[in-house]
């Protein structure tokens, strides 16, 4: 007896055991777990089949019935799926800002109020003043409109007071522009004398009324500050 158990001992002792990790089918091996595994028998569900048992070569026959072997139990829990986060987005209307062209100012203007003087005055009268509050109401509409102040004399003032006399009627003019809110880049004094009459030369007396006047003459801007800058302008 004492040699059959040494025999049984020495075919089947520890010595002739494998490390698992070359065969994890012995008795003494633990199974994996099923994370690893998934396909060892206690992972899969029995549907009562035939199954082939590897660990010990032979046919088991479980009738519905779970055997385990080696060990507890040990289920296959999946892991959940992830959830698909579902992120709306607000659409967002940008209104277009429309940017408006700006159109060149023209002026409109193509007469203003002419005024008239006693004889040898440059004293504003006031039907003179009535006439310019006129002309500076249209002025203020119309800001691309500048204006050259010219100042006249009859000819019997032009022989005894000269060019003056005309220059200070036409600076009459300008300072009630000024007085009244018009610009000074807009406005531009002219001494035309005797030129120019506004009337016969056959007139008897001192001379024509309508010849001692002073014109205000609306023009664009553009063209106004470009007389200005021409060397042949005749600005006084």
């Amino acid at each position: 007896m004492g040699s059959a158990s040494g025999l049984a001992s020495a075919a089947f002792g520890p010595e002739d055991e494998k490390p698992c990790e070359e065969d994890p089918t012995q008795a003494h091996c633990e199974p994996k777990p099923c994370e690893e595994d998934p396909t060892q028998d206690h992972c899969v569900e029995d549907d009562g089949d035939e199954r082939f048992d590897t660990r010990f070569g032979s046919a088991l026959f479980t009738g519905g019935l779970r055997f385990g072997f080696g060990g507890p139990r040990r289920e296959f829990i999946p892991a959940p799926p992830e959830r698909e986060v579902i992120v709306e987005r607000e659409t967002v209307y940008v209104e277009r800002e429309e940017i408006p062209v700006e159109q060149p100012l023209v002026c409109d203007l193509v007469e203003l109020n002419a005024i008239y003087f006693e004889h040898g005055s440059s004293t504003l009268t006031d039907r003179a003043r009535a006439l310019l509050d006129e002309n500076v109401e249209l002025l203020m509409d119309n800001p691309a409109c500048c204006v050259f102040i010219d100042g006249f004399t009859d000819t019997s003032e032009g022989e005894r007071y000269g060019m003056a006399l005309a220059g200070r009627r036409a600076q009459a003019v300008y300072d009630y522009y000024l007085s009244r809110g018009v610009a000074a880049s807009r406005l531009q004094i002219r001494n035309r004398g005797t030129a120019v009459p506004a009337c016969d030369k056959e007139d008897p007396g001192l001379g024509c009324a309508r010849n001692r006047r002073v014109e205000s003459i609306p023009m664009d801007c553009e063209r106004f500050r470009m007389l200005l800058e021409s060397p042949t302008s005749n600005r006084y």
